[in-house]
């Protein structure tokens, strides 16, 4: 199996937010495109996917672009803080790699009719394992932005622990994160939640062709999601975080 993942995302000062999803996927000789969005917008919250997904986003420079016919997506996202690779786990037969790609960006993101814009991120995970099979229990992701500066969090919990923080892309000591808060360089940051994204297992939430080609302990993985308001560097910012849960 080999998974290729690209995540984009966006937060508006008046508390709406974007995701967006593009991925290969290659289980034996099939190869899946798929793509998603996530909205949190005017009319309330909702997603959609496809798997008629087309080309993957673009590394322009600094700038990262996408766009979406099946989705009525496009996402411009033009980075402010340095990109910053990792090699996350490279034993047992498979490896993930890491491209934080845009660790705070000014983004705009239009789904449809609505175009969000603000501060954004952009990564790239490579797995070349299925993610059910990682030595972890729990993962913990999440990115806090604000104009004055920027937060990106990883923590694995289980056989393979990892702790990562980047502060304005540069590598930094992440000491803790739970729901509610994350600590790093020795501050803590609170987190006060504006919104639960997502809060489902994977056979939820994924299209019904991916959900075939994935085996049952695949689908048990669970994720939740928030949108939260914190502050960084002394000034007041947007929060997307997450924990995932393996079965």
């Amino acid at each position: 199996m080999e998974l290729s993942k690209w995540y984009l995302d966006v937060a508006t000062p008046d508390g709406r937010c974007a995701i967006v999803y593009a991925a290969r996927l290659r289980i034996l000789k099939v190869t899946l495109r798929v793509e998603g969005v996530l909205l949190l917008g005017a009319s309330g919250l909702g997603s959609r996917w496809t798997v008629l997904g087309g080309r993957p986003p673009r590394v322009e420079g600094t700038r990262v672009r996408f766009g979406s016919t099946a989705l009525d997506v496009s996402a411009r996202i033009d980075a402010i803080d340095p990109p910053h690779e990792a090699r996350l786990h490279g034993a047992g037969g498979g490896t993930v790699d890491w491209e934080c790609r845009v660790p705070r960006g000014d983004a705009e993101i239009r789904v449809g009719g609505e175009t969000l814009r603000g501060l954004g991120y952009a990564e790239r995970i490579r797995i070349t394992l299925p993610p059910w099979e990682l030595p972890i229990r729990e993962l913990r992701w999440g990115r806090l932005l604000s104009p004055a500066g920027g937060l990106t969090w990883i923590e694995w919990k289980g056989a393979s622990p990892l702790r990562l923080a980047l502060r304005d892309g540069r590598p930094a000591s992440l000491d803790g994160v739970d729901d509610g808060q994350v600590s790093v360089d020795g501050f803590a940051h609170p987190l006060a939640p504006l919104a639960t994204l997502r809060d489902a297992p994977l056979s939820r939430t994924l299209p019904g062709a991916l959900r075939r080609a994935l085996p049952r302990v695949g689908l048990g993985l669970s994720e939740t999601k928030w949108l939260a308001r914190g502050e960084v560097a002394g000034m007041e910012g947007l929060a997307i975080h997450e924990v995932v849960r393996w079965p």
